[in-house]
């Protein structure tokens, strides 16, 4: 699992901080998702955080428990030869069906999948 509290300060608008409290995770001072108090089901999750090792992986298992049966997950930078080993490996750890596709001329790339948990009970 990622450790959020060695990232550094600067990162603080794309680190999602969980409210133990209300169960809310503040992504931004100014967004606010309250997942767990309103038993919210996400269906859709977007990850484009950094390259650390465990970050994407820390992401998905932390939004694991809320996502909707069928949820689509798609990761950024997923062909990103400086990033594979990161963002690709964690990313084919937690869904099913994964795949990669490169949008030239960029050459990060878009991994694409099925949340791991809910494919296979599906």
């Amino acid at each position: 699992m990622y450790d959020a509290a060695a990232w550094p300060s600067a990162h603080v608008a794309v680190r999602p901080l969980p409210n133990v409290a209300d169960g809310s995770l503040s992504v931004d001072p100014e967004i606010t998702l309250k997942v767990k108090a309103f038993n919210l089901q996400i269906d859709f999750v977007f990850e484009d955080g950094t390259h650390d090792p465990g970050f994407a992986g820390g992401v998905l298992a932390h939004l694991a428990p809320t996502l909707a049966s069928g949820a689509a997950v798609l990761c950024h930078d997923y062909c990103r030869p400086t990033a594979a080993a990161s963002v690709a490996a964690a990313f084919d750890a937690a869904v099913v069906g994964g795949r990669g596709v490169l949008i030239a001329p960029s050459n990060c790339g878009l991994g694409y999948g099925r949340a791991a948990a809910l494919a296979a009970a599906a």
